[in-house]
C-alpha cells in the first residue's frame, strides 16, 4: 500500500482508526474486533506508534504495534490497509532525553517492521520534535530509509508551523520528498494551553493557513476532541470537559448541538464532518471503545455540511473562514 495520504473518493477511507488503547485497554479480542469492523465499513488506514502501550507494564513493549500485527496477518490485510506507526518518542522512563538520533529511529523502524509483519511500513512519523537537532539532521535519515525499502513515506507528528516550514525548505534544496502529511492535535474544541501535554502540538490558525497554502495533508488526533462535545454540559466536574473548559469551546459546542438534529448526526460526528471539510485533506483519527461507537463515527463521511454552517462554525473555532 502508498505511504502519502491523499483524498479518498470514498470519504470513510479518509476517516483513520487510533489505536492507543490496542493491546492494554482493550484487549487482543475487542482490538480484532473494532478493526474488523473499520474496515466492513471502509477505513484504510490505521495509525499506532512503538510506543503504545509502553505504560502498562503487564504488556509487552509496543503493544498496540503488535496487536494490529497480529491483526494483518490472521486477516490477510497487509495489501488491503494502510498501517502507519510513529517512532523517535522519548522512552517513558526518562521522558526528558530524545530519542531522534539515527540510531535510534531506525532500531523503532526495525522493531515496528517486526511487530507489524511488513516488510515496508507505508508511513512513519517522527512522533516528536526537537529544536535543538537541525532540521536536516532528522530529515536525512528517514530519506535513507525510504531508499533502503524501510518505509515508503515519513510524516511529522507535533511539529511546529515554523519547523514544518523549514521542512519543505530542506527538502526542496536537496531534492528530498519530505514529510507527505502532518499530524497534530486537531478538534474543533482546542485544549486549553495547561491541558496540552509537553511536546504535543495543536492546530492554530498559523498551521491551518500553512496547510491552506501548501496543500500539505493533515492527519490529526484528537479529531473528536475526546468526546468533549457529547460532555460538554456536564461542567468541570468532568475530566475531560475540564481539558476544554472555556468560552470558545462552550460556544461551538452550543452550536454544534443546535446544528446536528438538521444532519441527523450526533455534535462529536458532525465536528469531525466539518474537518473533513477543510479546504485541504484531512484524515481525522478517530478512536472508539466499541464496534457501535466506531460505526457512528463513520457518519460524520456521509455529512455535507452547508458552506453557511461551515462558516459559524469556523468562526467560533478561531480558525480561517474560507
Amino acid at each position: 500500500m502508498s505511504g502519502t495520504i491523499s483524498v479518498a473518493r470514498d470519504p470513510r477511507a479518509q476517516l483513520v482508526l487510533g489505536t492507543l488503547g490496542f493491546g492494554t485497554k482493550q484487549n487482543r479480542d475487542a482490538s480484532f474486533a473494532l478493526l474488523d469492523t473499520f474496515v466492513e465499513e471502509g477505513g484504510r488506514t490505521i495509525d499506532t506508534a512503538h510506543v503504545y502501550g509502553n505504560w502498562e507494564h503487564a504488556a509487552p513493549p509496543s503493544a498496540s504495534e503488535r496487536v494490529l500485527g497480529a491483526w494483518l496477518s490472521s486477516r490477510g490485510m497487509r495489501t488491503v490497509v494502510n498501517a502507519t506507526t510513529k517512532i523517535g518518542h522519548p522512552s517513558l522512563d526518562d521522558p526528558e532525553v530524545t530519542r531522534l538520533d539515527p540510531e535510534s529511529l531506525r532500531l523503532d523502524i526495525e522493531e515496528a517492521r517486526d511487530n507489524l509483519g511488513l516488510e515496508t511500513i507505508p508511513l512513519v512519523y517522527l512522533h516528536r520534535d526537537s529544536t535543538a537537532i537541525p532540521v536536516e539532521e532528522l530529515l536525512a535519515p528517514l530519506e535513507e530509509f525510504t531508499r533502503a525499502g524501510l518505509i515508503s513515506a515519513y510524516g511529522a507528528s507535533n511539529w511546529t508551523t515554523t519547523r514544518l516550514r523549514e521542512s519543505r525548505v530542506v527538502a526542496a534544496a536537496r531534492g528530498w520528498t519530505g514529510f507527505v502529511v502532518n499530524q497534530p492535535s486537531w478538534g474543533l474544541a482546542r485544549p486549553l494551553e495547561t491541558a496540552l501535554p509537553t511536546g504535543m502540538v495543536a492546530m492554530d490558525g498559523t498551521m491551518h493557513r500553512f496547510h491552506e497554502q501548501s496543500g500539505l495533508p493533515a492527519s490529526p488526533y484528537s479529531s473528536q476532541s475526546k468526546g468533549y462535545f457529547s460532555r460538554w454540559r456536564r461542567g468541570p466536574a468532568d475530566a475531560t470537559v475540564r481539558l476544554f473548559h472555556d468560552n470558545h469551546n462552550r460556544a461551538t459546542a452550543l452550536l454544534l448541538d443546535e446544528l446536528a438534529p438538521l444532519y441527523g448526526v450526533p455534535a462529536t460526528e458532525l465536528s469531525v464532518a466539518v474537518l473533513l471539510a477543510s479546504a485541504f485533506p484531512v484524515s481525522p483519527v478517530i478512536g472508539a471503545g466499541t464496534v457501535e461507537q466506531l460505526r457512528s463515527s463513520f457518519r460524520a463521511a456521509s455529512v455535507g455540511v452547508s458552506a453557511a454552517h461551515l462558516e459559524a462554525v469556523r468562526a467560533l473555532c478561531r480558525l480561517p473562514v474560507v
